[in-house]
């Protein structure tokens, strides 16, 4: 698989477990996403090329050439995820290739993987975006696949309160999008856990209410983390997996005042 850096700021790419700093900002993603809300579109064919709208889901069947998808950011610019993963029986000659073309035409990275393959932005700068789903493989079996789009900030899923663990499960690419209202000042721990899954590493990406990248952490065994609350508002959460085996694992993510 490859990566390609995004100019205008960090695009994330997973391989393995990171150290929990703003190094991870470098490595980066996963797989087929499906929020719990999502609306999902017809397949499409080969070439295809239309909108994609936050919070939804695109299907498609890629066995040569490009689909293209677009979509705006709005002014201001702001921070997403897109994902594109492996729908129905795995084919080991698919591997799906995402490629993003910023406003001005400009390349804005690329990356791919097999089962499924994510991309971030955060903080871009506002006007048009493509998606570009392609094959990294150069075959032309199997190939068909879920496109995710989820815009930051977002204004829903599921809340969360302190001292009250959240239990989820992901498979190829799932978001779990979680919600906290945050009191400035304030500073939380927030500990992931897995739960099931034999060789299921969760991981999970903190955003600010105004949707910029805070922090994230990811662990095979059990973590946690202090998260300052900079700005008092709506917190998010996005619980995924890490690139490996092609398992559905279970966990919980518990957040706690600390002072």
């Amino acid at each position: 698989p490859r990566s390609t850096l995004f100019p205008y700021t960090t695009l994330f790419r997973s391989h393995c477990a990171w150290n929990r700093s703003l190094l991870w900002l470098l490595v980066r993603f996963l797989p087929l996403v499906m929020l719990t809300s999502l609306g999902v579109s017809p397949a499409h064919a080969d070439g295809v090329s239309t909108k994609i709208t936050n919070g939804t889901s695109q299907t498609g069947t890629i066995t040569s050439g490009t689909d293209s998808y677009s979509f705006t950011v709005p002014p201001g610019g702001g921070s997403f995820v897109v994902t594109a993963a492996e729908t129905g029986v795995h084919d080991t000659n698919f591997v799906p290739q995402l490629d993003l073309v910023a406003p001005g035409n400009k390349a804005a990275g690329g990356n791919s993987h097999h089962y499924y393959t994510r991309l971030w932005g955060n903080n871009v700068p506002e006007g048009n975006w493509t998606i570009k789903v392609s094959r990294a493989d150069g075959y032309t079996t199997g190939g068909s696949y879920s496109l995710t789009l989820l815009q930051l900030p977002v204004n829903a899923g599921t809340t969360m309160s302190a001292g009250s663990p959240h239990s989820g499960s992901s498979t190829r690419g799932d978001v779990d999008v979680l919600t906290f209202s945050g009191v400035s000042g304030h500073t939380e721990t927030l500990t992931l856990t897995p739960t099931g899954g034999t060789g299921f590493v969760p991981e999970v990406s903190i955003f600010t209410p105004t949707g910029g990248f805070a922090s994230g952490m990811s662990c095979a065994t059990g973590c946690s983390e202090d998260v300052s609350i900079t700005s008092g508002g709506t917190w998010v959460f996005l619980v995924s997996k890490l690139h490996g085996s092609d398992v559905t694992g279970a966990y919980t993510l518990s957040i706690n005042e600390k002072n």
